[in-house]
Order: structure tokens, then C-alpha cells, then sequence
């Protein structure tokens, strides 16, 4: 489904803040994986997310998507079929447009055939959003009508994640989602996103700063450090490895111990 074959990107090259952010980065995802990556400070997690969803084009190498070559198209041409979603809940939404608005603004940009510029939504997709927003178990079906920008970061966090799949995306990047969240709603968010991911068979990316999550969750974890993919690992391996083994493994790829201190902290 992804294909990311040895992609490189440096910021502000010579430069004194030349920054080299991915160094020949390979990776190949399967229809359905769902990979979870940690990895160091700066380790270049998001700038990977931004280089397949088109925020900046990569200075060398190729971006595949369902066999596509998507290397040099536009960011919002993209967006059509990549949902992704990030550690601040404020974005990824309009606040001052309503819940429905919202929605439709998501499901129009996704399920919208280029050149099809006046698409409107009908009574049938109202319902359908009604429906869906019931799923949440939030109350937010009998609140369409009201501003994003009065609901609570965890409610807009699984607006999001609602809308980023309301039409199945080919992938779904998830950056630290669940991060800035209460314990009680990261875990409400964290159980949604299992839900959506297994019942759609939507083959997903997700960064995340607990090694515990990294384990347990999806099919396959990867560990990033300077730019690059150090280790990936999936299976009965997997299956067999611990919290500390996977910062063994980290230290014996990368040459040096995990400086995250977030991961630490959730260890």
C-alpha cells in the first residue's frame, strides 16, 4: 500500500541550520499493516508523515501509494486519500464552523471526483454523519449544529479521527494523537482508532511515545533514529519482545542509548 524507497530531505541545506531530516529512509507497508514507530528526539517521525502527505516534496527518492507515484503530487491532491491526524487537537478542524460543516467539509474532499467543484450534502449524508457521530458515544449527534470550537480536546481529537475516515483513506497517520489528552480520554480515543482501523482494514501509521502501545498495538513496530528506519519488527519476534528489549535493540542499531524522555517516563 505504501512504498517509501529511499527518500532523503535536508532543511535549510548550507546553511549553518542545515538540518538532515530523512537519510535514504526505506519502507514498505502492506494493505492493512498497522505499524507503530518510536524513536529518538528529532528522529524525523513527523518530517516522514509530512513527506507522504505532500507537506514539503523530498529531495531524492520515490513515495508510492496503492502503486501510485505520488512523489511530486500536490498536498491537497493527496489528502483525498491519506487521513492523518495530530498531537494538538485544535488542528484538523475548523473551530469556528459547526460539527456538520466540519464533516462535510471532510467527506466532500475526500469522496469529491477532481473537477466536481460544486458537490453538495444531502439529507441522506446528514444522517449518515448523525449516525456516525453516535458512534462516538459523546453526545456530539445532538450537537451538529454547535461550533467545534466549544467542544473539549477529546471530543475534537475523535471528530477528527471520525472525520479522517469517514471515507476509507488508502493510509491513516496518526502523530502522537492520543498525546495531549487526559488518561481517561486518550484511552477513549486510542480504543476508537483499534475499532476504526480493524473494522475498515485501513492500513495505518501510528507515532507514539509508549513503548508499551508500541508492542501491543497493530501488527508491526519500527524504531527511527537520525532520519532513518533502525529497526522493524513484526510477527512471532514481535510477539516475544519486551519493553526493555526493545530499547536493547534501539541501543545496539543506533549506537547509543533512547533520549526520549517521554518513552522513558512511559516505561
Amino acid at each position: 500500500m505504501l512504498e517509501l524507497r529511499h527518500i532523503s530531505k535536508t532543511f535549510n541545506p548550507g546553511t549553518v541550520n542545515e538540518k538532515k531530516a530523512l537519510i535514504d529512509l526505506n519502507l514498505d507497508l502492506k494493505d492493512g499493516d498497522f505499524a507503530t514507530i518510536v524513536g529518538s528526539n528529532g528522529a524525523g517521525k513527523s518530517t516522514m508523515f509530512n513527506a507522504i502527505t505532500g507537506g514539503f516534496y523530498v529531495d531524492e527518492g520515490e513515495i508510492l501509494l496503492d502503486g501510485e507515484d505520488i512523489t511530486y503530487k500536490k498536498e491537497h491532491l493527496r489528502s483525498h486519500d491519506i487521513g492523518h491526524l495530530f498531537q494538538d487537537p485544535l488542528r484538523g478542524t475548523a473551530p469556528g464552523m459547526t460539527i456538520e460543516e466540519n464533516m462535510a467539509l471532510a467527506y466532500l474532499r475526500a469522496k469529491t471526483v477532481r473537477h466536481d467543484y460544486f458537490s453538495r450534502i444531502n439529507k441522506a449524508d446528514k444522517i449518515k454523519f448523525r449516525e456516525q457521530l453516535a458512534l462516538l458515544d459523546m453526545g456530539l449527534e445532538d450537537r451538529m449544529k454547535q461550533p467545534v470550537g466549544l467542544l473539549s480536546g477529546g471530543q475534537r481529537q475523535a471528530l477528527t479521527l471520525l472525520m479522517a475516515t469517514m471515507v476509507t483513506p488508502k493510509i491513516l497517520l496518526l502523530d502522537e494523537h492520543t498525546a495531549a489528552l487526559d488518561p481517561a480520554t486518550a484511552q477513549k480515543v486510542l480504543e476508537l482508532t483499534k475499532q476504526i482501523i480493524a473494522e475498515r482494514h485501513i492500513t495505518a501509521l501510528m507515532v507514539t511515545h509508549n513503548m508499551h502501545q508500541a508492542l501491543e498495538l497493530g501488527n508491526r513496530t519500527l524504531m527511527m533514529d537520525a532520519g532513518s528506519i533502525i529497526f522493524d519488527v513484526s510477527g512471532e519476534e514481535r510477539s516475544h519482545l519486551t519493553v526493555d528489549d526493545l530499547l536493547e535493540k534501539f541501543k545496539e542499531n543506533a549506537g547509543k542509548r533512547l533520549d526520549n524522555d517521554r518513552i522513558l517516563i512511559s516505561k
